[in-house]
């Protein structure tokens, strides 16, 4: 039987494998162009805009920032604490990560080289501590720490502010984060500008502007000033997105700390060096608003009760979200304070540090605030005579109930007898003006009660302009 030879076919692959890597090179070279192109667009995306991102679904939309206005609305030596209060805060929000072009700073800036300053172009916010002033931005300074050019600020208004100042103001969006500090002097309804005041309406308007425009996302703001709830209590909704926390309720004083000999002035402020310390030595990128709030109110318990008014929800979020989203090391900076004395005391607590060099100074300064106490008298006694209850309208600080006739009263308080960004202790009287008004001591009929007493005061401060009764 013969056996069939078996043929044998012979392939050449040689060629199907050269088209083939070829084909593949072209592909990679291919994915590779355009991998390459993605890339270049997404960063010329970022460089042109900086807040661009590509969502799951493809969509285009704006990523989130953070934005900060921080205020010193003093001026003065008495008043060093506050604007190293402010340079504190602006290192704290530097070093988490906040960008310089997005912090404003307003401060008078007549400390670092003030005369009265033996470490020219230095201020420490605690005993022996760092020089917090290096570096900090001076977008407003002197005479533009107003609050007009602070509510231009809040709510972008570039020319409200043109020519003034570094001119920079938040240009925020619907995504972003707003904090907001302010530290300086504050009583019943208002805070302190070097030579002006803020009311608790015009701020809160202002708020409710920005949140109308969608300027903010969520805001944070910080208040240090003395009866500094009154600015927010009964008037700061809570479904706009801010959460408000005050260094006081509406009816008590804030506090003084860090008693320095060698500068013979207080450092800081026992709400604000409590949540700064916090920021540095806490790792903020976990740690709540919540959480810093308590440790705050633990600090300051002693002292005074803090506030917090507004959205709540907010404390559920984390720190970092608004004072920085870097950590830092979290280092333990914390000082004890044992010192604090309340805000509005801190000019005679420094002369009496040492009361025999500063006799003179000390009866000056008592006459000063015996004259406030006589025209403010006088004006309570030709408004309603001697009630029953007299001594309840100078003593007792309750809650505003008419904020039409007290925002008019005060003004024109402000304007005829004294300045309540110059003289301090003034400061220390509104509430009279505000029971006047009506509240709890005294019901009136507001008909007309506004003009009223307006006109008593027209009467009454008929004196030169005072300045530096504290």
């Amino acid at each position: 039987m013969e056996v069939e030879e078996e043929t044998v076919v012979s392939l050449d692959l040689s060629e199907y494998r050269k088209d083939t890597i070829d084909k593949l090179k072209i592909a990679i070279m291919t994915t590779s162009i355009l991998m390459a192109f993605v890339i270049v667009l997404g960063c010329l995306i970022l460089y042109v805009d900086g807040r661009v991102m590509l969502t799951e679904e493809n969509e285009v939309k704006e990523m989130p920032e953070q934005w900060a206005v921080l205020v010193a609305g003093s001026k003065g030596w008495d008043n060093y604490r506050h604007q190293a209060d402010v340079c504190h805060a602006y290192q704290v929000l530097h070093e988490h990560g906040v960008d310089d072009d997005h912090i404003v700073v307003m401060m008078y800036d007549d400390i670092a080289y003030s005369d009265e300053n033996p470490t020219k172009g230095e201020i420490i916010n605690k005993p022996n501590g760092p020089n917090v002033y290096k570096d900090v931005p001076k977008d407003y300074t002197g005479e533009n720490v107003n609050p007009q050019n602070f509510i231009a600020v809040l709510k972008g208004d570039k020319e409200a502010v043109k020519g003034k100042g570094s001119g920079k103001v938040l240009t925020s969006g619907p995504n972003d984060n707003i904090f907001v500090y302010f530290a300086d002097h504050g009583a019943s309804g208002i805070v302190a500008f070097p030579s002006d005041f803020l009311d608790a309406q015009t701020l809160n308007a202002a708020l409710q502007d920005m949140h109308k425009n969608k300027l903010y996302k969520q805001m944070l703001f910080y208040l240090e000033a003395c009866e500094s709830g009154s600015m927010f209590e009964g008037l700061l909704p809570d479904n706009i997105g801010i959460l408000a926390v005050t260094a006081s309720n509406s009816t008590s004083p804030s506090f003084a700390c860090f008693y320095d000999e060698k500068l013979d002035t207080f450092l800081g402020d026992v709400f604000s060096v409590s949540w700064m310390e916090n920021a540095d030595s806490e790792n903020i990128e976990k740690e709540t608003v919540e959480e810093q709030m308590e440790k705050i109110a633990n600090t300051t318990a002693v002292y005074s009760e803090i506030g917090h008014f507004g959205d709540g929800s907010i404390v559920k979020d984390i720190v970092g979200a608004f004072e920085g989203p870097k950590d830092t090391g979290n280092i333990d900076t914390t000082t004890d304070i044992t010192d604090a004395v309340p805000a509005y005391e801190v000019p005679i607590a420094r002369l009496e540090k040492n009361r025999k060099n500063n006799s003179d100074k000390i009866h000056s300064l008592r006459k000063g605030r015996k004259f406030v106490d006589d025209i403010v008298d006088d004006i309570v006694y030709k408004v309603v005579g001697e009630p029953e209850n007299v001594e309840d309208i100078f003593e007792q600080v309750h809650e505003i109930r008419d904020f039409e006739c007290f925002t008019k009263v005060v003004r024109e308080f402000h304007d005829k007898c004294f300045n309540l960004g110059e003289n301090g202790f003034a400061l220390r009287k509104v509430h009279v003006l505000a029971n006047l008004c009506g509240s709890e001591v005294l019901h009136v009929d507001k008909e007309e009660n506004s003009e009223n007493i307006i006109g008593v005061i027209q009467g009454v401060c008929n004196h030169p302009k005072m300045v530096e009764i504290n």
